[in-house]
């Protein structure tokens, strides 16, 4: 199954769960402890489609490259995007890195955070978010 029609099916879950709870509204249910079963499992329902839509997934190059903005330096205009997880499929050593994708006129190529030429990058996905503790 795929994240979106994983959605899709959590997302008629939540209907179904918020009709079932405007009825036990409705009809005046005394049953406190029902209704807020009903609303933690609504919370965790779209606590479990936030996740879904926030699963960081690897970007196929072919698809899209990510956003690029414009900047100056040393060597004159180029785009280039912010740091992105890069996945380099080179024969020999297949790796993760921390990279950009950089395009000056019609040339694009991707680089590492040291500077390291990548020939064979085939997907990449935005960064995660750093970490936070739970409140």
């Amino acid at each position: 199954m795929k994240t979106t029609e994983a959605i899709g099916y959590i997302d008629k879950i939540i209907c179904d769960q918020e009709r079932y709870e405007e009825w036990a509204l409705e009809e005046k249910s005394e049953d406190e402890e029902l209704l807020h079963e009903i609303e933690c499992e609504l919370e965790a329902l779209r606590m479990a489609v936030q996740a879904l839509k926030e699963k960081p997934r690897w970007i196929p190059c072919a698809e899209r490259l990510p956003e690029m903005h414009e900047e100056v330096d040393y060597t004159g205009r180029q785009e280039e995007s912010d740091f992105v997880l890069v996945c380099d499929a080179s024969e020999l050593h297949p790796q993760v890195h921390v990279g950009r994708c950089v395009k000056i006129e019609d040339r694009t190529w991707w680089r590492t955070r040291e500077w390291k030429v990548l020939d064979k990058v085939t997907a990449w996905m935005p960064l995660p978010k750093a970490y936070e503790e739970e409140r």
